[in-house]
């Protein structure tokens, strides 16, 4: 199944409860990616004929050409700041600035909070939450032969926005995912919507490895004991009417963690990377308050659904009484924690 394939599947089935288990993994494909979806490139010829093109590409962060009103607003945010221009040249452009918002609407704003938990002015969570999980079944070779050596489980609360997933692998792969879905709407006009997702997060992971009795081969095959923790958005956009107009996915890696037994190389260990040799590797933090931003564009008049949720992947290949992996791979990987609340600022 296609990345895009199961992307549109999970945003169909989200539902509380709702849990699906893994077809069967070929030990090839058993290293997953999320994969961002490309960004366009900016329209620089819409940001105005006298600004050069490397300069538009430079200033252009949005991955679309902006809506007035945005820029407008983010404009009168930098003039705010001190000391930007002297005082004369800030005064003139603020006043440049005051014509210019007679024009433009100001954004709309949406926030949303876990359902119990609802300040004067917000909106609830949906009651709908993501809660998926995938496990990689392995065929020992006779028809309807399998075992999973996985297991784990994901909640999420939208009462009060609380989340605890664990992904455990004891020779295939483990795909756990859970957190909270909002909904907006658009009005008559296209809108550039700028989302901020607030957490705080614990996550610990732990990989190990020993020598596999059980192994004959001349070659070990290829070997993987990972945990990948990313934070996720799926959004969905519709018609009113529910007709899905496009489908998307962005991540924010957390952390990337292998084991290497066997290897002879040095440590690795840079940003989200940590790559060590060794039969031993673990690691976690505790209480990480994050607050993500992510950009796009929608229609007018379309139901926006945006899913916000946490996804530990855990990888280990070497189930017990294999003969082609050299080492027996055990992968736990856990992540709990909030989402305490998702913003939304919608621009026409």
């Amino acid at each position: 199944m296609s990345e895009n394939d199961r992307l549109r599947q999970a945003t169909e089935g989200h539902s509380q409860g709702a849990s699906r288990g893994g077809a069967t993994v070929a030990y090839a494909q058993m290293k997953k990616t999320r994969k961002r979806k490309p960004t366009a490139q900016p329209d620089t010829a819409s940001i105005g004929r006298f600004v050069p093109v490397d300069l538009a590409t430079k200033f252009e962060p949005y991955g679309h050409p902006p809506r007035g009103s945005r820029l407008v607003a983010e404009l009168e945010q930098l003039l705010l700041t001190p000391d930007i221009f002297a005082s004369p040249i800030r005064d003139k452009a603020k006043w440049y600035l005051s014509r210019l918002k007679d024009a433009y609407s100001l954004p709309r704003w949406y926030r949303f909070y876990p359902r119990d938990h609802v300040p004067a002015g917000g909106e609830p969570y949906d009651e709908e939450f993501v809660r998926r999980e995938y496990f990689g079944t392995i065929s020992l070779g006779a028809p309807g032969q399998f075992i999973t050596p996985a297991s784990g489980f994901a909640s999420f609360k939208p009462e009060d926005g609380v989340f605890s997933i664990v992904g455990y692998s004891m020779g295939s792969t483990a795909d756990v995912e859970a957190g909270a879905i909002v909904t907006m709407e658009t009005n008559q006009h296209k809108t550039d919507i700028w989302l901020t997702a607030n957490y705080l997060l614990d996550y610990q992971y732990q990989l190990s490895a020993s020598l596999n009795p059980a192994f004959t081969a001349a070659t070990s095959a290829t070997e993987e004991i990972s945990v990948t923790l990313d934070l996720l958005m799926d959004i969905d956009i519709r018609t009113m009417s529910g007709v899905q107009l496009s489908i998307a996915r962005t991540l924010k890696r957390i952390k990337h963690a292998k084991l290497m037994p066997g290897s002879t190389l040095p440590p690795f260990i840079a940003g989200t990377e940590e790559i060590v040799p060794g039969n031993q590797l673990q690691g976690s933090e505790f209480a990480i308050p994050i607050s993500w931003d992510y950009t796009f564009q929608a229609p007018a008049n379309c139901r926006v659904r945006v899913s916000v949720f946490v996804a530990p992947f855990v990888t280990a290949t070497g189930y017990k009484g294999s003969k082609d992996y050299r080492h027996l791979g055990i992968a736990d990987g856990r992540a709990s924690g909030q989402i305490t609340s998702v913003q939304a600022k919608l621009f026409v």
